[in-house]
């Protein structure tokens, strides 16, 4: 996915105060385990928990980037595709990625996304993430080896991606032949339920009332970065197919793009998602339009319930459709001034701040595993403690872990050499 997000990483690292070594996937919208990206320029900043390892091993001249980063917390990046917690069990999967090097350290069953550094003496990881009632994310806070941490990712790349929407002097709505902008690109996977929802379609008469696709175009997945102007002026709704479909929300620019463009929509996505987006300062459609879809806990139902408020809206007169539109469209109008203020940066940038920071605050003084250490020390796989200047390091390591084991604190420790 030729998207641009890495200035995003460059912005969660900086607003975390660039405390943790960050991960995520690249290319961007990638799962597998080879494509999580562990970049040294989060190791090699300048910040007191990258100290951590320079007061350790003070007296080593030269360690690489890999082992400085074992001492440093983690923040793990999940957060531009849903979670999921089992594709991820099969430790197999990366050992092909170390060349079986990761087998040379004990194989807990609970490594999971830890896999991708088996280096890490962190007791937890922090999860950070953008989905809410997830029983993934639980399968995650259930292991006891990672912390969680909520934003709304898209909604910071939304406000980069669209950012000419807030001028765009082509987003002119007119007197629409298709009432319904439906885009759907893909339909495997999570995406699925989409099938079903356009055979509805097809089953009530509305496809005709919708255009499916853009106008002018046949999507690919580099256009999620991207609006059409004239998609969006020449239909009255975008109907809104997210990601996932299930009991989960996530919300994804699919979302973002009909907020900045400032279109009313329905939304098909896991249940309570309007009443999150009425939670961030939005404003929905209802009694405009009957959003009692929300609230179904049942996804069929929901898809059918939304087929019906569709129907509802093309079965007005007249006098009252044009009403209708008119007042959801100064609704969706409040909620394009609103995608772009002050207000709503803030908010999402502060709940970025506030999430991470509380997840940090509960690991901070239970920091280091002290007796995974030692476990994997005494594992006949582990690693071979060469060349010389390793060696040192795991002198040290040794050192500093029998001081943790003794009660010691890390804000305390006095490197032997400087005692």
């Amino acid at each position: 996915m030729s998207i641009p997000i890495h200035n995003l990483y460059d912005f969660i690292h900086q607003t975390t105060k660039s405390i943790f070594a960050l991960f995520y996937f690249y290319p961007f919208g990638e799962k597998d385990p080879k494509n999580i990206l562990f970049d040294e320029k989060y190791i090699n900043s300048i910040h007191e928990s990258n100290l951590i390892a320079n007061k350790i091993y003070s007296n080593i001249s030269d360690f690489d980037c890999t082992y400085k980063g074992a001492l440093q917390p983690v923040l793990f990046c999940h957060d531009q595709e849903p979670l999921h917690f089992n594709y991820y069990e099969d430790l197999s999967q990366y050992a092909e990625m170390y060349r079986n090097n990761l087998f040379r350290f004990y194989p807990y069953q609970d490594f999971n996304l830890r896999a991708i550094y088996p280096h890490s003496m962190q007791k937890y990881w922090i999860l950070l993430h953008s989905e809410k009632n997830s029983v993934n994310l639980e399968q995650y806070v259930q292991t006891g080896r990672f912390i969680d941490a909520y934003y709304w990712s898209h909604a910071l790349l939304s406000l980069d991606w669209y950012r000419f929407a807030e001028h765009d002097q082509s987003l002119q709505f007119t007197q629409n032949t298709k009432e319904f902008l439906v885009y759907c690109r893909d339909t495997t996977g999570s995406r699925q339920y989409r099938q079903t929802f356009l055979g509805m379609l097809s089953a009530s008469s509305l496809t005709e009332h919708c255009q499916i696709g853009s106008f002018n175009y046949n999507a690919t997945s580099s256009h999620s970065a991207e609006y059409d102007s004239f998609d969006i002026s020449n239909t009255d709704f975008s109907v809104i197919l997210e990601t996932i479909f299930d009991e989960r929300i996530h919300l994804t620019e699919k979302t973002c793009r009909a907020l900045a463009t400032g279109q009313p929509f329905f939304l098909a996505a896991g249940p309570n998602s309007l009443q999150l987006l009425k939670d961030y300062g939005f404003k929905t459609f209802d009694p405009w339009i009957d959003e009692s879809y929300d609230k179904e806990t049942d996804p069929e139902k929901r898809l059918q319930k939304i087929v019906q408020s569709m129907e509802n809206y093309l079965q007005s007169k007249h006098i009252d459709k044009k009403t209708v539109l008119q007042e959801c469209r100064r609704i969706a109008l409040y909620n394009q001034n609103h995608f772009f203020s002050s207000d709503f940066f803030d908010q999402i940038v502060n709940e970025l701040k506030d999430n991470v920071t509380f997840a940090y605050n509960k690991i901070q003084k239970d920091m280091f595993d002290v007796d995974r250490f030692y476990t994997n020390l005494e594992y006949k796989g582990s690693p071979k403690i060469t060349p010389a200047w390793k060696a040192k390091r795991y002198s040290e390591d040794l050192k500093f872990f029998a001081y943790l084991k003794k009660g010691g604190t890390l804000e305390n420790y006095v490197p032997p050499n400087l005692d």
